[in-house]
């Protein structure tokens, strides 16, 4: 995450943090260098995808089973406080998504294979498994809905239609003309929706140039997001419960309006503020965040 100054003003803070959670969770998620072999410590262990590729899992807590599935450019080190604070109602699992910490990666990335890890890593959980998806794991979840019955599921800010083809095209042409870090830049403002004028106190940030070198794993999750048909319409067959978490700070655009368009699409969908919150309430507030998914889950 972007360490902010002692001098950091509670609004400024948050902004940096709305932010960070998708263009720049954690320096170590860069795809491309993920370990052939790596080795889960701690309170991980480690189950296979389909395609064999090593995924890292931790459980904790006692109760009906949750699988968080964490977002784009983030490690699930981010989730630890907030996997923790679940635990008290849930028998949370959290998984590394591939290419980045703990998990290995396949020599090719596809959306496919991230639905199958969430659905591998579900029926490690349980069959009745619930789903909390944050931004892109969100996304995942959706998808994994249409593959398989869920029985509920939390979705927190899914960047639904923020990547579209102009888009990426702007990007790649970007990073293949000015280099990452300009690329980083436009795709935090014109894709997250970061207000520009928070660019020069990013940049200055000793993060950045970590962040620049998530390039390989963003790119591919861009193009993505960029590769899924437009419109919530698409999801109207899912049957799963869904909660929909919605930061009170959150801009509409675009994960405002994506929200606000699932709730419209989805049958059985009921919208969760959380108020004073934006993208990243695992990070700013994980109790509040996991006292909403106790009361949207388990009532």
């Amino acid at each position: 995450m972007i360490t902010t100054r002692p001098t950091t003003s509670p609004s400024r803070r948050r902004a940096l943090l709305q932010m960070a959670s998708i263009a720049a969770g954690a320096a170590a998620a860069c795809a491309s260098t993920a370990p052939a072999d790596p080795r889960p410590d701690g309170d991980w262990t480690t189950i296979h995808g389909r395609d064999g590729t090593p995924l890292a899992v931790r459980r904790v807590g006692d109760g009906p089973p949750l699988v968080i599935a964490h977002g784009a450019l983030t490690l699930a080190d981010d989730w630890l406080a907030a996997q923790d604070a679940l635990g008290a109602h849930f028998t949370c699992i959290l998984y590394e998504r591939r290419g980045r910490g703990r998990s290995g990666d396949g020599p090719v990335h596809t959306l496919d294979h991230e639905i199958d890890d969430l659905l591998v890593v579900r029926e490690h959980a349980g069959p009745d498994a619930a789903v909390l998806g944050h931004s892109y794991g969100g996304i995942l979840a959706l998808e994994a809905a249409l593959r398989a019955p869920l029985r509920a599921m939390a979705l927190y800010e899914p960047p639904l239609d923020a990547v579209d083809g102009p888009r990426l095209a702007a990007y790649e042409a970007i990073l293949r003309e000015q280099g990452p870090d300009a690329a980083l830049a436009y795709s935090v403002v014109e894709i997250v929706g970061t207000p520009p004028e928070l660019l020069p106190a990013l940049r200055a940030d000793p993060r950045w140039a970590e962040q620049v070198a998530m390039t390989p794993t963003w790119h591919r999750e861009l193009r993505s997001l960029a590769a899924l048909p437009p419109g919530a319409a698409r999801y109207s067959d899912v049957a799963a419960r869904a909660a929909l978490l919605l930061g009170g700070e959150t801009p509409e655009r675009p994960l405002g309006r994506a929200t606000r368009a699932l709730l419209g699409a989805l049958p059985d969908a009921r919208l969760h503020l959380l108020p004073g919150q934006g993208h990243v309430a695992h990070l700013t507030a994980p109790r509040q965040l996991a006292d909403a998914v106790r009361r949207a889950l388990l009532g």
